[in-house]
């Protein structure tokens, strides 16, 4: 846009020229993601999922993870749905997304009807559930990214791995399967939306310090599922990375 007198710009177009040099602020999402980046592959080499990724896994090990995800899942839907009657979460909460329904099936079929009391919940879960609980919605955020991303990003390649080894039929690894979701890509696309949009940019760091204490939890409760017995091949290998997606 040209002023009548000759090249010189307007106001108008010299703020939008002021506007383009102007570093702008990643959104939330890639923040989350370069932040806790080594946190997340530190925690694909840990205990029970360094052993489902080597293809090492046990099924007693197994259906002690999933008794020790319920509760995180009970308690972080649970309060999102909370906030969900105030701040516009969706797809956060949308019941395509729910993964405690999903557990509970799972345990039921691998476990049978008494898994509640057969099977334990070791400390780190409890500090878990803890930390969710009495987390800001900023809190919330952060622990929704690492857990809601990495279900979309990995689940899939779980699922293989988990059938491999164990030979499960896919109607007992129902926590990594999505029915309700059409093309998981799209809706991935919309949690990330979501998630950059939710939070004024000065609440960045409570989403990023939570993202960190998931990921540092999630590495604990991975340690203590495993009961600190040795998962891999007694060898120092590290197994393949999943495909870094969150």
């Amino acid at each position: 846009m040209r002023s009548e007198s000759g090249n010189r710009p307007t106001p108008a177009s010299t703020a939008d020229a002021t506007n383009r040099d102007r570093p702008r602020s990643d959104p939330l999402s890639a923040r989350l993601k370069a932040h806790t980046r080594t946190h997340h592959q530190r925690a694909e080499r840990t205990g029970v999922v360094r052993a489902i990724i080597a293809g090492t896994v046990t099924r007693s090990v197994y259906r002690r993870y999933l008794r020790n995800l319920l509760p995180i899942y009970d308690a972080l839907e649970g309060r999102l749905e909370e906030a969900s009657a105030s701040v516009e979460l969706d797809p956060l909460a949308a019941p395509a997304i729910l993964r405690a329904p999903a557990l509970r099936s799972d345990l039921e079929a691998l476990a049978g009807p008494g898994w509640s009391t057969a099977l334990t919940e070791v400390a780190a879960c409890q500090r878990y559930v803890a930390d969710i609980e009495t987390a800001t919605l900023a809190g919330l955020i952060g622990h929704a990214y690492v857990r809601y991303l990495g279900d979309l990003n990995g689940g899939a390649v779980m699922r293989r791995l988990l059938k491999r080894t164990l030979h499960l039929p896919d109607r007992h690894l129902a926590f990594f399967t999505f029915p309700g979701i059409e093309d998981k890509t799209v809706f991935t696309g919309r949690v990330r939306t979501r998630i950059d949009a939710i939070l004024p940019e000065s609440d960045y760091g409570q989403a990023l310090t939570a993202a960190v204490g998931a990921f540092e939890l999630n590495i604990a409760l991975a340690d203590q599922v495993s009961l600190g017995s040795k998962t891999g091949d007694g060898t120092n290998k590290q197994p393949a990375s999943l495909k870094e997606q969150m």
